[in-house]
């Protein structure tokens, strides 16, 4: 996955961005070196994404940033299909996954959504297949494969279908848009906000990139893939899922310009272990906190492996 250049003055240009704690107070010097050094090492060892938000403050039933700030520390950001009560298809990996991977695919095709985009010789095959073959092709290539090799596969092509926009998957995705670069989510977020996160290099599979990334599960079980970016201009990277607040080291009020760093940052642990592993988060108040929110379930995970729960209870 590329990186885009990330500057850590950047982020702690005084006189562009007031770095805050979750109570609005200015960080102590102490706690700007600690947050400096996080920076430096995060831009060497991980790979540091963004997403800009514009209903992130109805979402969360907030007003202001603070508030806003303290229930994303707990409990991150969710695609879409995690605001209805309903399991989404998409979550659950068997024959009728990739059927319904196969139809949506050739819907969009049939419907010129990706018509605009890019006409690129090497995608060819890929409009051929769903085109031209059955349903069933895709589940008959992929069902005697491994069970991680099918997650691979799902993987791909729901970030395909999500790629190309909510009038695809609409409410269903399970997806998360994010950029590698800061300015295109700041574009994005038309006053709200930008999350300030990373993805880990020791998290397989968290951060699926279509753009100008070769997925070498799909090739070598010889399936048709994008060979050419969707959005080529906004860098993007699909998260699974969602945000994990482990990862998120703070929030940027693009209206305002203060950055509010996630507390866990300062607490024990060496920075190199926060960055692979995530911020150990006090989580003893997750499910009251999504409660008062818009989302309606939630997912975790355990070694790496992201879990769909049941509903939250009202």
């Amino acid at each position: 996955m590329k990186r885009i250049a990330f500057s850590i003055n950047h982020f702690l240009d005084k006189d562009k961005f007031s770095c805050l704690d979750i109570n609005g107070f200015h960080l102590c010097e102490e706690d700007m070196n600690r947050l400096e050094q996080f920076l430096d090492i995060l831009s060497q060892t991980a790979i540091p994404v963004y997403r800009g938000d514009k209903r992130v403050y109805k979402l969360y039933h907030e007003k202001d940033l603070y508030s806003l700030a303290k229930k994303i520390f707990v409990i991150g950001e969710k695609g879409d299909a995690f605001i209805d009560r309903a399991l989404s298809e998409y979550c659950i990996i068997n024959e009728k996954l990739f059927v319904r991977l196969f139809q949506d695919i050739k819907r969009a095709l049939r419907s010129n959504s990706i018509g605009d985009f890019p006409d690129y010789p090497g995608n060819s095959s890929f409009v051929q297949f769903f085109s031209t073959k059955d349903k069933y092709a895709l589940w008959e290539q992929v069902m005697d494969c491994t069970e991680q090799e099918q997650s691979e596969v799902s993987n791909y092509y729901i970030s395909f279908l999500h790629t190309l926009g909510k009038y695809v998957l609409k409410k269903n995705s399970n997806r998360l848009s994010t950029s590698l670069d800061y300015r295109i989510s700041r574009e994005f977020s038309d006053k709200g906000i930008v999350f300030l996160a990373w993805i880990a290099q020791i998290t397989p599979g968290y951060g699926d990139q279509i753009v100008d990334e070769e997925n070498e599960t799909i090739k070598r079980l010889k399936l048709p893939y994008w060979e050419k970016s969707i959005h080529p201009e906004q860098k993007e990277v699909c998260i699974k899922y969602g945000l994990l607040p482990q990862y998120i080291w703070g929030i940027l009020s693009t209206k305002t310009n203060e950055i509010i760093v996630n507390p866990a940052l300062f607490t024990s642990g060496s920075i190199k272990e926060h960055i692979d592993n995530g911020f150990d988060i006090d989580q003893r108040s997750f499910n009251y906190t999504l409660r008062d929110t818009e989302y309606k379930r939630f997912f975790y995970s355990v070694n790496n492996k992201y879990k769909w729960l049941a509903p939250v209870e009202d």
